[in-house]
C-alpha cells in the first residue's frame, strides 16, 4: 500500500542520462515529491520486509510468518496459496484476536493469499506464536 505523504505529488522528473539519473529539478526535489514512493519498491526483498515490518512496530518474533507467506507465494504456480496454521496464529497475534486478522482477508486475496478455513470461524483463535520452530 502506498504512503500518501501531505504534499506528495509527482512533480519531479528524472531519467537515464548514460550511466547516471539525471533530473531538472535538485534532488532533494526528486526526493520529496516522487522518489521517496521507490524506496520500498527497488529494496531487495529482505530488505522491503525488514523495513516494511519495522515501519508497522510488530515484533519481531513473528517476522517469519510474512516472510513465510511471501517465499510460498512466490515459488507457488498457483493463483491462490492458503494461510498455514501457524501463520494464521501469527496474524491472529498480530492483529489482536481472530476477528481483527480477518479483516485482513480482502488485501491478502489481491496478493494471492487465502484464509480459509480461518475466516469462515474466526472466533476459533490457536493462541500466541512467538518463534518458527514450533
Amino acid at each position: 500500500m502506498l504512503e500518501m505523504r501531505p504534499g506528495a505529488v509527482v512533480t519531479a522528473a528524472m531519467w537515464a542520462d548514460g550511466e547516471r539519473f539525471t533530473a531538472n529539478e535538485p534532488w532533494a526535489d526528486v526526493y520529496d515529491h516522487s522518489l521517496w514512493v521507490l524506496r520500498t519498491y527497488v529494496l531487495p526483498p529482505e530488505d522491503a520486509l525488514c523495513e516494511w515490518w519495522a515501519g508497522m512496530g510488530f515484533s519481531d518474533a513473528i517476522r517469519w510468518a510474512p516472510w513465510s507467506l511471501f517465499e510460498r507465494q512466490v515459488a507457488s504456480t498457483a493463483p491462490t496459496i492458503p494461510i498455514e496454521p501457524r501463520e494464521w496464529d501469527a496474524l491472529v497475534e498480530v492483529a489482536g484476536g481472530p476477528a481483527r486478522a480477518s479483516r485482513a482477508e480482502f488485501m491478502l486475496a489481491d496478493v494471492g493469499i487465502s484464509l480459509e478455513p480461518y475466516v469462515s470461524s474466526p472466533e476459533t483463535e490457536r493462541g500466541p506464536v512467538s518463534d518458527s520452530t514450533t
